[in-house]
């Protein structure tokens, strides 16, 4: 079985030396190259769009629509306990994050890799990521 791929920027390479040398041999790193040019109007029209299931996070959702930028939601979310939202509800929020929030919690979490489950971790926020970026970049049919 192959190693997982595991999309940084170039900038996020760089960050990656201080992850243990025997984690960074499990992935094969590739350089993110998609880019999207994400707006505070964009962010906040997905954050009102956003479909959550968890009571809880009514209250969340209007911290997070009351919010300016992207730095403020990735600061809400880094602070919120995700670990028992729904895979629905994860998806809405990294979605309503898009792909600039979740490359500042990659950041934010690359410093910290020390165990198989961190990488994990980080290789699911990749996978996110870049899928987010797929899925937000014109494609030759919307041309």
């Amino acid at each position: 079985m192959s190693n997982p791929h595991l999309h940084l920027t170039t900038n996020e390479q760089a960050i990656l030396a201080v992850i243990p040398e025997n984690l960074r041999k499990k992935v094969n790193i590739e350089t993110e190259t998609l880019m999207y040019a994400d707006t505070p109007q964009r962010m906040q029209i997905r954050v009102k769009n956003m479909q959550l299931s968890a009571p809880g996070l009514l209250v969340f959702k209007k911290k997070v629509t009351e919010a300016t930028t992207v730095e403020e939601v990735t600061g809400l979310l880094s602070t919120a306990n995700l670990t028992a939202l729904s895979e629905d509800d994860l998806s809405e929020l990294y979605f309503a994050m898009g792909p600039d929030g979740v490359s500042t919690l990659i950041v934010q979490m690359l410093p910290h890799v020390r165990s198989e489950e961190d990488l994990e971790a980080l290789i699911s926020l990749c996978v996110i990521r870049h899928s987010l970026l797929l899925s937000l970049s014109p494609t030759a049919a919307s041309l």
